[in-house]
């Protein structure tokens, strides 16, 4: 992605992130951009899937429930594609690392009804 893009990208999902700053976010996308570059050739350019997210949730954050990391994985996989997106990343992110706890308390029950 051109250096254009990428800034014209921050600038947008620091305006739009209630939970990040614009440096917090030019590192997420950073980040996301390293994710996406060990994804399959399928998803390049477009976000990183589901085994991408899982390694990193486990390296990061220490999850291993298989289960829980699938739903996770859904929860910021919000069009449903099988892939996360930058924008996906960074919000998921946002609700799962700061979230209020109203945001917080949606998400968790989201995840736990759709295990039932």
């Amino acid at each position: 992605m051109s250096r254009k893009r990428v800034k014209l990208l921050v600038d947008s999902l620091t305006r739009s992130s209630k939970h990040f700053n614009k440096s917090e976010v030019e590192c997420l996308v950073n980040l996301f951009d390293t994710l996406v570059a060990k994804a399959s050739s399928h998803f390049a350019g477009a976000g990183f899937d589901r085994t991408v997210f899982r390694d990193t949730l486990h390296s990061a954050f220490g999850l291993t429930d298989e289960v829980m990391l699938d739903r996770v994985f859904s929860a910021f996989d919000r069009s449903n594609t099988g892939s996360i997106t930058v924008v996906e990343w960074v919000e998921g992110l946002g609700v799962l690392l700061r979230g209020t706890l109203e945001e917080k308390m949606k998400c968790k029950i989201d995840l736990y009804a759709n295990i039932w």
